[in-house]
């Protein structure tokens, strides 16, 4: 029987995974999907693309972009960019009559290079410039879709997406339009004022979307078993609830970075997962917050974190490097060590 690995990769605040599934239609036998590529930073982007290059020839035939936000989808772009990692197909969902021209023409990132003020960008004019910039790179027959009833099939192993349906599209689109609006408005009267104090200010105020996360695409993976991962980008709770239908998951990525927005009580009983992968990085939410690591192991599940945090128990003694790898019907990799999971206290 064929099966895959999953591998977590320490990216900073973000998200990376890499897929390798037994495929006997491949030449090596194997099929890389990348889950996203974390926020972009050097040392995250760096690892991540020696990685590749390492244990998965160099080379990945499928990303999936998860959601328009940065901590996603910079690290993709610098792979193309500036690693030169091939990628044979992109995943992701994007507005109607979307471009480089309209976004400039659009977005408050295009207004302020406009205005010629560069390196004060809104997070969600910058996530959409990054997403511009991703699609660019690639010709449209590369690029598909991932909408709910979407799968691949590689060897005995489905990848079926399961969310976003086209109403959790559409609110994230209007939200869009709405929110681009406002940081355009914000910036015109910053502009105005000829003020650079205030520019910031006003660009601190743009309005942050949720309903991106909730269009994230939230996808599974099965085999001749049945469901056996489940990945959610930064979806929440309830769009996570509505689309996996009561169904058990032995692994989950942990949503949004280990938000409490991601799982609450009962979804955590209706998942029951026996291993928990958290992708974070040092950052100012929290994340990831206590009581999700709580309710994930009191369900008998064990997390586990791709980074040690400055806010991590005292008790922490995490020592697991820079990346995780969980292995399905597959021998992990030679010389690979199995993790000493009582290192961190919410496993003990």
């Amino acid at each position: 029987m064929m099966g895959f690995l999953i591998d977590m990769v320490a990216v900073g605040y973000g998200d990376a995974f890499l897929l390798s599934i037994d495929d006997p239609v491949m030449v090596d036998g194997q099929r890389y999907v990348l889950v996203d590529g974390g926020p972009g930073g050097d040392e995250g982007t760096q690892r991540l693309a020696k990685h590749i290059r390492e244990y998965a020839a160099g080379r990945i035939d499928v990303v999936i972009c998860t959601h328009a936000d940065s901590d996603h989808i910079r690290g993709i772009v610098r792979l193309a960019s500036d690693y030169g990692i091939p990628i044979a197909q992109l995943a992701v969902n994007t507005p109607p009559d979307f471009g480089e021209e309209a976004i400039l023409r659009k977005t408050a990132s295009g207004l302020a290079r406009l205005y010629g003020r560069v390196g004060a960008v809104p997070e969600l004019s910058k996530a959409i410039s990054d997403l511009a910039d991703l699609v660019s790179r690639f010709e449209d027959g590369n690029i598909v879709a991932p909408v709910a009833g979407s799968y691949w099939r590689f060897g005995d192993t489905m990848l079926t997406v399961l969310s976003p349906s086209q109403n959790l599209l559409d609110l994230w689109y209007a939200d869009l339009d709405s929110g681009i609006a406002g940081e355009i408005d914000a910036l015109e009267k910053a502009v105005s004022s000829d003020n650079f104090a205030a520019l910031v200010g006003a660009l601190a105020e743009a309005k942050q979307t949720t309903p991106v996360n909730n269009a994230s695409v939230v996808f599974e993976i099965s085999d001749v078993d049945g469901p056996y991962a489940l990945f959610t980008g930064d979806a929440g709770c309830d769009t996570i609830r509505d689309c996996t239908g009561g169904k058990r998951y032995q692994f989950l990525k942990v949503p949004h970075h280990g938000s409490e927005s991601g799982i609450d009580e009962e979804l955590a009983r209706q998942l029951r997962p026996r291993t928990a992968f958290v992708s974070v990085g040092p950052n100012s939410y929290g994340h990831p917050n206590e009581s999700v690591l709580e309710l994930v192991t009191a369900q008998g599940g064990r997390v586990f974190c791709s980074e040690k945090l400055e806010t991590c128990a005292s008790t922490c003694d995490r020592d697991w490097g820079d990346v995780i790898c969980q292995p399905h019907l597959r021998r992990s990799r030679r010389a690979w060590s199995t993790l000493d999971v009582t290192q961190c206290p919410y496993n003990q």
